[in-house]
């Protein structure tokens, strides 16, 4: 009960303009940032992206209603982050000057299942992120971040029928996407968000 106080007022504080109430908040949650940052993209670009979903939290802090869902706010404002950087002309025109094709992020070789693994969980992972937002905010939360539908309903704002029928609905387009990848849909987020380590 305490840590909810002293979140609940760190949320207050921050939405009042206090920037250290909203340091000490994302130093509280910044491994859960980092995670999803990480997820999404390594090295660099994913502190880029951890970098910019802080920022796009702290311009947009009044949104954040209370210390209860703090953790899911700034945790969606991170992949929507992951999103715009997949999307980004910058992550789409960058080509290396030595070789002409797109600048690697990973210079160190990994062993060969590693970067299978790696590939197939970033594949996924990417395919999540270009699902309409209603859609792939709550398989992505749910999913990877491990938020149940209760908690995902009070952030979108929505019954959560309404979360069931957005995640039903973006599953089956993932499953189009991703019918090469011989695993059941959900099965395959699960192993996925299982893959944090990879």
């Amino acid at each position: 009960m305490a840590d909810y106080v002293a979140c609940a007022a760190l949320v207050v504080r921050a939405r009042s303009g206090d920037r250290a109430a909203y340091e000490q908040l994302c130093e509280q949650f910044a491994t859960r940032v980092w995670k999803i940052a990480n997820a999404i993209a390594t090295g660099p670009d994913a502190e880029d992206i951890a970098q910019d979903a802080i920022i796009k939290g702290w311009r947009a802090i009044g949104t954040c209603s209370n210390a209860i869902t703090f953790e899911a706010w700034i945790c969606r404002i991170t992949v929507n982050a992951g999103r715009d950087y997949l999307k980004s002309a910058w992550k789409r025109r960058v080509v290396s000057l030595v070789t002409g094709g797109p600048v690697q992020t990973e210079t160190v070789p990994a062993a060969a299942v590693v970067a299978e693994r790696r590939a197939e969980v970033m594949r996924v992972r990417k395919a999540v992120m270009k699902l309409p937002p209603g859609q792939s905010v709550p398989i992505w939360l749910h999913y990877f971040e491990g938020l149940t539908l209760k908690e995902i309903a009070e952030i979108e704002n929505a019954p959560e029928s309404t979360i069931r029928s957005r995640m039903k609905v973006g599953l089956a387009r993932l499953s189009i996407v991703l019918e090469d990848l011989n695993a059941p849909n959900e099965e395959l987020l699960v192993q996925t968000a299982r893959s944090n380590e990879i």
